[in-house]
């Protein structure tokens, strides 16, 4: 059996290492300006986002767009498949998800 088709594994969120290097990352993230963020709505994309630029994100001073187009595979593996659109808003109200077409 792969792990890589185990159920569970849909959509996984970051790993501590990965949510450490976001907070590493913020310092950096402070430096620029932007005006959007737009991410992949894969669930790990979203919260690299909205832990890197925590700042900025909750001084309201940019907005996170999730985009269907930026992810980085439509591939086989479970890991690579996102949850609905209807979950990541549950978890994520901070980001504009209007841009995906289907809840699926």
């Amino acid at each position: 059996n792969s792990p890589y088709v185990l159920s569970e594994l849909v959509d996984p969120p970051l790993t501590q290492k990965g949510r450490d290097q976001c907070v590493a990352a913020r310092a950096a993230a402070e430096l620029v300006s932007p005006q959007k963020i737009i991410v992949s709505p894969l669930c790990r994309a979203v919260q690299t986002a909205i832990l890197t630029f925590d700042k900025s994100i909750s001084d309201s001073r940019v907005s996170v767009i999730a985009h269907e187009d930026i992810r980085e595979s439509f591939g086989r593996h479970t890991c690579d498949k996102r949850r609905t659109v209807s979950e990541s808003k549950r978890e994520f109200r901070d980001v504009d998800f209007s841009l995906i077409a289907t809840d699926e």
